[in-house]
């Protein structure tokens, strides 16, 4: 094996920056193609950022129209179990009405 064409498995040859690699455009219909493709990808960036946007607009409305909700089920919770303890204090007054609405007839 000759060292100076030895190379590890794993490694790659070192690649050159951007910049010593660009080349300037090479025709008009290349330089036109490039121009193009900047403005499909400003585009496109434009396209997700607007997407992104109303993405998280929704997800702030829904977690508003959740806290709602969540405030409006504690606030029944609360009304049926003041009704509980209403209707425990009627149990225990004498009143027949609120008896017979209550406690099923007895046979």
């Amino acid at each position: 094996m000759n060292n100076e064409t030895y190379r590890p498995r794993n490694t790659r040859p070192r690649r050159q920056s951007a910049a010593t690699t660009r080349t300037t455009p090479r025709s008009d219909k290349h330089a036109r193609d490039l121009e193009l493709n900047r403005r499909a990808a400003t585009k496109c960036r434009n396209k997700q950022k607007i997407f992104v946007e109303n993405l998280q607009k929704r997800c702030r409305t829904e977690e508003e129209r959740l806290h709602e909700q969540k405030t409006l089920v504690h606030a029944l919770l609360n009304e049926v179990i003041d009704l509980k303890n209403e209707v425990m204090r009627h149990s225990l007054c004498g009143c027949q009405s609120l008896r017979t609405a209550i406690l099923p007839p007895t046979a």
